[in-house]
């Protein structure tokens, strides 16, 4: 069941897809446990990046996980500029593009909305360029 959520998220256009939205979580009320959606992504020939290990509810929670899921370089000054200089300086990882998952959005939209809506225009953003190394953003 794990794969074929993931496989259909990943066909969904855009850089930040919803589970919810597209009506993919509701068969499946209960998490996908991690390794199962690492699996799924990396047969679907891309790099998964598990960013929410731990609840991110504000700025700080969200650049940290995300500089330790995706390993971000030294020089990463955790601010919204590094972030999008860093996403776009991502390298494939043998060949393979990285998809960036959430498990749980829904806790920073909630405790810090702006920050929320900030993270995805960056993710559109970086994601929408024509030689980026990041596809998709999926929200679980």
């Amino acid at each position: 069941m794990a794969h074929e959520v993931i496989q259909r998220l990943l066909q969904q256009p855009g850089a930040v897809v919803r589970a919810g939205e597209r009506g993919m979580s509701e068969n499946n009320p209960t998490p996908i446990e991690p390794e199962l959606i690492e699996q799924a992504i990396r047969s679907a020939g891309f790099e998964p990046a598990l960013i929410d290990r731990e609840s991110v509810t504000d700025k700080d929670g969200l650049l940290r996980a995300l500089y330790r899921a995706l390993n971000f370089p030294n020089w990463f000054g955790f601010n919204y500029d590094a972030l999008q200089d860093a996403l776009e300086m991502l390298e494939p990882v043998e060949g393979r593009g990285w998809v960036l998952v959430f498990q749980d959005f829904d806790s920073l939209e909630q405790h810090e909305p702006d920050c929320a809506r900030i993270f995805l225009d960056i993710v559109r953003q970086v994601a929408d360029q024509k030689h980026a190394s990041l596809h998709k953003l999926m929200l679980l």
